[in-house]
């Protein structure tokens, strides 16, 4: 060995030898990935046997070189390689979906994948060198260093988390996500990478000092090294737990309420199993497009029209008994909602899908009353959205979440959209109107804090439950999360109720102001000022678009301006609730109306639609 160490050429022709094997695999980059991690293990007993720091530079640089066939792969725009990349991205990633759905992939990620293969073949060769040095036997050095490897990278995983937490726990910023591989989470692991550099080199220098090998010293290594990474998890994990239950005690005190028993899994199911019908009808009748529901529009100027097909097919199943059957289950579907809401215990994993359920509901209501409106029984409109008054109240009644409200808001949306478009303009309806203009009056705007939300969120952390049992997150990856997790919603209870009374006030407040993406506020405050600002947004466009309908029963027509409905039918004209301006009004030559908010170039309201001849 020491002959051929003193060969001048033999190092760099080795290496060429390399390059010559791996350049034909940039096709197949499992292989060449493979190939360069085995040649840099390799090269690690090989230079262990001269047990010298020259050896061990010489060797590390060569490593590194290894790499260069997959630089140049990628330089040269290896698709393989990319397509490797879409492969090796785990399904539950947050950031997966839109990197997937890209038909290019970022140049940035690619060269992430070479880097991170250059610094898995560093800690190879590392790792082989000095188990060789302490093993002595070249061959017992590669099982020796491949347990190594799996207790090292299992450890250092928990390090990572526990680094992680700490971030979290010790910086400002508020983050959103739980999920491996966010963005939040690069701090952590360039912090976590830094000491296993040192770790490596610190391990490489004092085995070389070392008179001789020695099995017993490298079992002590590893255990100590083990020992200290889980002694950092362990350390967050406490400060977790105290940080988690001092959030969950003063959630209690500001914010006492009823523990709620939570939907028993037999109305769940039952809930399921109807949606599921629905969805199979919807599969076995593709013609049938509900107004409010399909992709295509009923109404002249709006969007992609719906075929003749589809509207004649609509029609005659609406007009059936399958059809009264359709609506039928969908009301008995929102009256079992109605049921549930006092039960909800509402956690993250459960109830997106429970809202979207409510909101799906809401909008087969609301269509049954537009095709109601297309086929002239407009005395039946107003009668058919009265379900969902009930179905209002008792979410205002129950409410405890922002998804809640923003649930709310939209449900009360549609149906006043549809009563404003769609209703009568008899003069007998002037009293409904103004009635639905008072109730809408005297209501006010509801944001619940939510930090007891968070506070159970902490609870179920500390009991170990899923996040998203969808997601298929398994035991092992909620205790390895768990502080970190616990230390997110448990600093997400802290802020809000820190700003308790600026939320509350939120409400009051005829002029909220503009959203700020880059505040100074905490972004858990932000989310309660933006869904106040919406539900505004909405009361005040339609305190002015039930007051124009009201008029326009009252007198034939609709107004020139706003100001003629101060003050018999309105005190005070509603204003934009983001600035204080003036509520757009046009008075179109058809006769209907459109109502614009300044602020908000998507919340607009055209009083009358005309329906596909």
């Amino acid at each position: 060995m020491n002959f051929l160490s003193d060969k001048r050429l033999f190092y760099p022709g080795v290496l060429v030898l390399a390059w010559i094997i791996l350049t034909p695999l940039h096709s197949y980059p499992w292989c060449m990935f493979a190939l360069t991690g085995l040649l840099a293990a390799l090269a690690g007993v090989w230079f262990a046997g001269e047990r010298s720091m020259k050896h061990f530079l010489i060797g590390l640089g060569g490593t590194i070189l290894l790499s260069f066939p997959a630089v140049v792969a990628n330089a040269l725009e290896n698709r393989p390689l990319k397509t490797m990349l879409k492969e090796l991205l785990p399904n539950d990633y947050q950031w997966r979906r839109a990197f997937l759905a890209s038909e290019t992939i970022p140049d940035w990620t690619t060269w992430t994948l070479i880097c991170l293969v250059i610094l898995v073949t560093i800690v190879l060769f590392i790792v082989f060198f000095n188990c060789r040095i302490l093993v002595g036997n070249p061959y017992l050095s590669f099982p020796a260093a491949i347990v190594a490897l799996g207790i090292a990278s299992l450890t250092f995983t928990w390090t990572f988390y526990g680094l992680l937490a700490f971030h979290v726990f010790l910086t400002p910023k508020r983050y959103t996500g739980i999920f491996f591989m966010e963005k939040h989470m690069i701090p952590a692991l360039c912090i976590t990478i830094i000491l296993l550099f040192l770790l490596l080199f610190f391990w490489t220098f004092l085995n070389l000092r070392r008179n001789g090998p020695n099995w017993k010293k490298l079992l002590k290594d590893i255990g100590l090294t083990a020992g200290v990474c889980v002694f950092v998890w362990l350390a967050a994990a406490v400060v977790a737990l105290a940080y988690g239950h001092a959030a969950i005690a003063e959630s209690a005190h500001l914010f006492p309420m009823a523990k709620r028993p939570g939907v028993p899994q037999a109305m769940l199911d039952a809930d399921e199993k109807q949606n599921e019908w629905f969805r199979k009808f919807n599969e076995e009748n593709p013609d049938f497009q509900l107004p409010m529901e399909s992709v295509r529009s009923w109404f002249t100027g709006i969007g992609n029209p719906v075929t003749e097909k589809m509207r004649k097919t609509t029609l005659d199943i609406f007009q059936s008994p399958q059809g009264a059957d359709y609506f039928r289950r969908n009301s008995e579907l929102i009256a079992r909602y109605k049921e549930e809401l006092p039960l909800y215990d509402w956690n993250f994993s459960g109830s997106i899908s429970a809202l979207n359920g409510w909101r799906a509901s809401a909008r087969r209501t609301c269509s049954r009353a537009e095709l109601l409106a297309y086929l002239g029984r407009e005395k039946e409109v107003l009668p058919a959205l009265e379900e969902l008054v009930g179905f209002e109240n008792a979410i205002e009644k129950n409410q405890q979440t922002l998804y809640e409200s923003i649930i709310l808001r939209a449900i009360w949306f549609i149906r006043s959209v549809t009563i404003i478009q769609f209703g009568p303009l008899s003069p007998e309806y002037a009293s409904f109107y103004r009635k639905e203009l008072d109730t809408l009056l005297n209501s006010r705007i509801r944001i619940p804090n939510e930090a007891p939300r968070y506070a159970r969120e902490i609870e179920r952390v500390f009991r170990l439950c899923p996040y998203n049992p969808e997601s298929g997150n398994s035991l092992y990856n909620r205790i390895l999360s768990f502080p970190f997790s616990a230390i997110i919603f448990g600093r997400d209870a802290f802020a809000l109720m820190k700003h308790k009374e600026e939320i509350e006030r939120l409400a009051n407040q005829s002029v909220i102001g503009k959203t700020e993406t880059d505040s100074s506020r905490t972004t858990a405050v932000e989310e309660a000022r933006m869904t106040c600002l919406h539900t505004a947004y909405t009361k005040s466009i339609m305190t002015a678009a039930l007051a124009l309908k009201w008029y326009r029963c009252e007198k034939g027509h609709y107004p020139k301006t706003l100001q003629e409905l101060t003050p018999e039918f309105l005190k005070q004209l509603p204003v934009d609730p983001a600035d204080g301006a003036p509520l757009v009004y046009e008075l179109l030559p058809d006769g209907s109306f459109r109502l614009d908010m300044p602020s908000s170039k998507h919340l607009k309201i055209k009083s009358r639609l005309e329906f596909l001849e």
